[in-house]
């Protein structure tokens, strides 16, 4: 049988989690980055994998891109389709959101997994940054939660088997999610975030220029207006090369940031300088994946052309 392996990363977790389950099923690597202007994404494989990173867990989870691809994905109804999410701490129900999603195309998804694989700040540090604008130093947190990190890589090798015996045998029916909060903490949680966005996106200057009425979509591309350089920029231009949606250009050897955020943060946490910063990352720690090469992020942007 053959397979066919789509993934997005940011941080390279969920590309760490693709490469595993593609060598296995010996399956073909796709980066969604790299179909995603194309008008239409068809498939033949027998088996078919999406995985990707949770974002905003609160508002479904789903990465725009992802949203984008689904919405042009064609796919036989025998193909034996799954998906696993990677996250910190906070899947809520994504896998069923994605589900949703897919079903509106006419596609069945057969089973979804999650797997944590990054330690997130603790609940205290952000709110000393929330309540008094606290800086987190990002390195110190990686470093004091290395070991809990590890533990969380060993715990992927072990889902790796149950996933990997779960897609050989065909199963259907398994969409790991969490429970919810109790709803008034939902309710209040969606607030804080969306008014957190629209700050990051500066809703108060795009009123005055006469725009009212933003969806949260909009608000999440428009954040990256909080992004900025320090001094440590060197003009070097990674940050652009490793987009995966092309949302940064070099101008007079600066990044300037194009409004199409994904909110990967793969300019943030690959930056080799240290030199991307910025309200939109004040509560994410500056960690990628080990055991992924910038080069592999880059490739993820580059297979577009």
């Amino acid at each position: 049988m053959n397979s066919e392996i789509y993934y997005f990363t940011g941080t390279g977790n969920s590309l760490v989690v693709a490469k595993d389950i593609a060598r296995i099923l010996d399956g073909e690597l796709i980066s969604i980055s790299s179909t995603i202007e194309k008008e239409t994404i068809t498939t033949t494989a027998d088996i078919v994998g999406i995985i990707f990173p949770v974002f905003y867990a609160d508002f479904g989870g789903i990465p725009l891109i992802l949203k984008r691809f689904v919405k042009k994905l064609k796919i036989p109804y025998s193909t034996y389709l799954f998906a696993v999410c990677t996250h910190a701490g906070g899947p809520r129900k994504t896998i069923e959101q994605l589900q949703l999603l897919l079903e509106q195309k006419g596609i069945k998804l057969a089973s979804g997994f999650a797997i944590q694989l990054s330690v997130p700040y603790s609940p205290g540090l952000k709110m000393k940054r929330a309540l008094f604008r606290r800086e987190i130093n990002s390195g110190e947190e990686v470093l004091k939660d290395s070991n809990k990190q590890k533990e969380l890589y060993d715990a992927w090798e072990k889902k790796l088997k149950i996933i990997i015996k779960s897609i050989k045998n065909r199963e259907e029916g398994i969409f790991e999610t969490t429970r919810s909060p109790f709803k008034p903490l939902v309710s209040l949680s969606k607030f804080t975030f969306r008014s957190r966005y629209k700050n990051l996106a500066e809703v108060s200057k795009q009123n005055s220029e006469g725009k009212t009425l933003f969806d949260f979509e909009d608000l999440i591309h428009l954040a990256d207006k909080s992004f900025s350089v320090n001094e440590k920029c060197n003009g070097c231009g990674i940050c652009s090369k490793l987009c995966p949606v092309g949302n940064i250009k070099m101008v007079n050897n600066s990044p300037v940031w194009q409004h199409r955020c994904e909110t990967c943060y793969a300019c943030y946490v690959w930056c080799p300088n240290d030199a991307v910063y910025g309200e939109i990352v004040a509560y994410n720690k500056k960690y990628h994946h080990p055991d992924v090469k910038l080069s592999e992020i880059i490739n993820q942007f580059k297979t577009n052309s």
